[in-house]
């Protein structure tokens, strides 16, 4: 963004804000058609990142990623702040190309504090044959060029080579308590579905059974939310500092990095995205309250409902949650939703060696 920001920026889809969180009102996302205020996500009444000012306004419509890929756009850039669209930075480090520069700010740092930070968070992997010969290149080969090291590390196992990577990120987790009017929206297709089960001729019995499937579907779902905290990890900024500060244009290169590089550093409307918040929500069934047996005991016992006919009702609405879990919990739950990026006032002002910012 390279610009001194002492007020609120609104221009077109974002805003840029470098005040005190305690002068805003309460922030909400929405989420499936369910509305969560920030403070009974995060305790606060704005979604924010505690190391890095500059952020984005949160949009009407939440972007969604999967679980497990929501992390690749950290350290992507936005070459207009006030526009969505990004291109890839520092990211690139999650592609088996070759980005000589990129390359080298990352194995310097693995080398010096990412292989340490791998073995405090997965001990189990010091014994682990594969990912000690992996460490003896990184850290201790003084022969093996970064080139052939990122081939190395491409080529050991995924688990082993994701945790090197994802070493470059802090990744902070904490989970939030969804209460039960949200689980009443969350699962409102599944009574509705429920409610299309024929029951009885009896009109009154078959009210009082399709309260019960309702009351079955709220008591029995385990809805869960997860606020993630995930930034660029700050000795990782330092490195890319270090290594950008000290480094002229000449040694920069031309490939895809070098060129993004370039435009990054050059450009006054610019903004890496070095830092996001988001929310996962994550939901299944408790098994012991929905099975076949404890349902039809249910019917027979509170309705007075023929074993047989009971147990063919048991068995359609124990295949309405299993289908429910699949296509709500399983898929439709499987992302992960961006509120908004942040930029490291570092990276925001990179320079190389003997050029002004641009911008300033």
């Amino acid at each position: 963004m390279k610009k001194n920001v002492l007020l609120p920026l609104v221009l077109g889809v974002f805003t840029f804000i470098l005040l005190p969180q305690e002068s805003f009102s309460q922030e909400r996302v929405k989420i499936f058609n369910i509305k969560f205020n920030a403070v009974e996500v995060t305790g606060q009444n704005r979604f924010s990142n505690g190391t890095q000012w500059y952020q984005t306004a949160i949009p009407s419509q939440l972007s969604s990623q999967k679980n497990d890929e929501y992390f690749y756009s950290l350290g992507s850039f936005r070459p207009d702040f006030k526009k969505t669209e990004t291109l890839d930075l520092f990211n690139l480090s999650l592609q088996n190309s070759s980005f000589p520069f990129l390359d080298a700010i990352d194995f310097d740092y693995y080398k010096s504090y990412g292989i340490g930070a791998v073995e405090s968070n997965h001990p189990e992997v010091i014994d682990d044959v594969k990912y000690l010969k992996l460490k003896s290149y990184i850290v201790d080969s003084v022969n093996t060029s970064i080139a052939d090291k990122k081939k190395i590390l491409f080529a050991t196992p995924k688990l082993i080579k994701d945790y090197i990577l994802l070493s470059r990120y802090e990744i902070i987790t904490n989970q939030f308590s969804v209460d039960k009017k949200k689980v009443k929206q969350a699962t409102a297709n599944l009574v509705a579905q429920l409610d299309t089960i024929k029951v009885s001729n009896n009109a009154e019995l078959s009210a009082k059974v399709k309260a019960y499937f309702s009351s079955l579907s709220d008591e029995s779902t385990v809805l869960k939310g997860i606020y993630i905290d995930a930034r660029l990890h700050p000795a990782y900024i330092a490195k890319i500092e270090a290594h950008i500060s000290n480094a002229d244009l000449s040694q920069i290169g031309n490939d895809q990095f070098s060129r993004s590089v370039k435009r990054y550093v050059n450009s006054d409307k610019a903004a890496a995205n070095t830092a996001l918040v988001a929310i996962r929500l994550d939901g299944t069934f408790d098994k012991t309250k929905i099975n076949i047996q404890s349902i039809a005991s249910d019917l027979t016992g509170k309705f007075q409902i023929p074993a047989a006919d009971a147990l063919k009702i048991a068995a359609t609405v124990n295949l309405t949650f299993s289908n429910n879990e699949t296509t709500t919990f399983k898929n439709k739950f499987n992302n992960t939703f961006i509120v908004r990026y942040f930029t490291s006032s570092i990276i925001d002002g990179l320079a190389f060696q003997g050029l002004k910012k641009a911008g300033r």
